[in-house]
């Protein structure tokens, strides 16, 4: 929605604001380096939610060729 009919409801307004304010490659205006770059825990967070989706990939895999294998 345009900025021209934001102006009554204030989440439309900020929505229009932002979407201006907005850098084509960093994202909203204002963000500097210290965002972008992600925590020493937040590294380790994902590494280990990375890990579990694999695991559970890897036991699907593995159960579903088990199963074909099974069944002939």
């Amino acid at each position: 929605m345009g900025g021209a009919f934001a102006g009554t409801d204030a989440h439309l307004r900020r929505a229009a604001q932002a979407r201006r304010d907005r850098h084509p490659r960093r994202g909203l205006s204002g963000q500097g380096q210290e965002t972008d770059m992600l925590s020493e825990q937040q590294k380790k967070a994902n590494v280990r939610t990375a890990l579990i989706l694999a695991s559970i990939s890897l036991a699907l895999l593995i159960g579903f060729v088990v199963n074909m294998a099974w069944m002939h």
